[in-house]
């Protein structure tokens, strides 16, 4: 890129960066939080949680997810948001839930890495097919000798 556009060049560049990076976080939060609620019923049944009771997560969607947010204890968190009258009968199945949302939650996050993965190795296809294959001292020579005065003008002096 010669010196005069570069910061035509940085801007675009920054531009592209901003933008890439938001489509690609909604894209990804998009298929962590639906890889997340479609696997937390089945994790959930398979630590050994009835299947009635494990369907329950399914059927709150993403507004379920919402009461499980937050630091601290997950399985006080879940205790904390069930009647009264039903705490007695959930209380034990409490380690297998937590257990199941924290594998629900691992497959999630490997899903979105598959998915920069990919896009990652995309990109680097596209760099090497697309971009040319000059070194960094032949293209400053080349700039240098397209920006150089032609032939026979003068250049001003120092006095």
């Amino acid at each position: 890129m010669p010196p005069r556009e570069l910061g035509t060049g940085t801007s675009s560049l920054t531009l592209f960066q901003q933008v890439g990076g938001t489509v690609g976080l909604a894209i990804t939060g998009s298929i962590f939080g639906s890889v997340l609620l479609e696997e937390m019923p089945k994790q959930i049944q398979a630590a050994g949680v009835p299947a009635d009771f494990a369907a329950r997560f399914a059927q709150g969607g993403g507004s379920a997810l919402n009461n499980f947010g937050g630091v601290g204890n997950l399985g006080a968190s879940i205790l904390a948001s069930i009647p009264e009258q039903a705490r007695a009968q959930v209380q034990p199945l409490i380690p297998a839930i937590v257990r199941g949302i924290h594998e629900a939650f691992s497959i999630a996050t490997a899903s979105t890495f598959v998915l920069g993965i990919g896009t990652a190795l995309l990109a680097s296809l596209v760099v090497l097919v697309l971009m040319p294959a000059t070194r960094m001292h032949v293209a400053t020579q080349v700039a240098a000798e397209v920006l150089a005065p032609p032939h026979g003008e003068l250049e001003p002096s120092a006095d």
